[in-house]
């Protein structure tokens, strides 16, 4: 169940995301996702923090098979539970 933190969170993340990118600072933008992704505790939080991310796959076509396979990397992390 994705709770108010993360809700909260994801909508901080988005404004972040869509400053540096409009700011053209899309390596920084980027790395702060892929940041908050690692950090991620639970499934329902990854998925909540992925949305952030169509901004930047909306913006940038051909980023999204990074995304993809960032998003299934940190998955199966925690799934291992490393």
């Amino acid at each position: 169940m994705i709770t108010l933190f993360y809700v909260l969170r994801a909508e901080a993340l988005t404004e972040l995301v869509t400053a540096l990118t409009n700011a053209n600072r899309i390596a920084e933008a980027v790395s702060l996702l892929a940041e908050a992704w690692q950090q991620a505790q639970t499934r329902d939080e990854l998925l909540s923090l992925f949305a952030v991310a169509t901004g930047l796959i909306g913006a940038y076509p051909g980023i999204e098979a990074g995304f993809v396979q960032a998003f299934a990397w940190v998955e199966e992390a925690m799934r291992r539970g490393a």
